[in-house]
């Protein structure tokens, strides 16, 4: 994922002390996005599985985060109610997750969103056709998904999104 988002073009309110302490007190990476903005990068690589209460715990933080890295668990419908939430969202990682086509349908309003990590989900043509209302999205990474080839190459040549399937060969 990039360094810096998108774009900031406003400031917010800083997130709420006790709340980033609570969330890394049980494991998240929480970071400011800049010195002089109140804009979040929130991880959860050190977390484990997230129980509802995190969630709860997350979704105060709605309104600051920009970049959503949740990696390597298992999606409950209340994770999925708040992500729908993290309006201000421009990057999210769900890679590694429980994540099915009908689980994509929660994103649509994240109208800022640039940035999709569904690396090894469930996730096939179906669910990618969920995130068509998304006028923001740029990139959807799709390795080890049931994206096709064929669907991936149509919007790859259609210039509107990049999907990234992976399987890069280094030399």
């Amino acid at each position: 994922m990039n360094a810096q988002p998108k774009e900031v073009i406003r400031t917010v309110a800083a997130g709420d002390p006790k709340v980033i302490a609570a969330l890394e007190q049980r494991g998240f990476i929480i970071l400011p996005i800049s010195t002089n903005q109140n804009w979040l990068s929130v991880n959860s690589l050190n977390v484990g599985q997230l129980l509802d209460e995190d969630w709860d715990l997350l979704n105060e933080l709605s309104p600051q985060v920009v970049r959503l890295k949740v990696s390597g668990v298992t999606l409950s419908p209340r994770s999925l109610e708040v992500i729908s939430q993290f309006t201000e969202l421009q990057e999210l990682a769900l890679n590694h997750t429980t994540l099915q086509d009908d689980d994509l349908s929660h994103l649509n309003n994240l109208h800022n969103l640039h940035s999709l990590n569904i690396t090894a989900t469930d996730v096939s043509d179906h669910g990618i056709e969920e995130l068509f209302s998304l006028e923001s999205i740029e990139k959807i990474f799709v390795f080890e998904t049931m994206v096709s080839e064929a669907f991936s190459d149509s919007l790859n040549d259609s210039g509107r999104l990049l999907i990234e399937r992976g399987g890069y060969m280094l030399r």
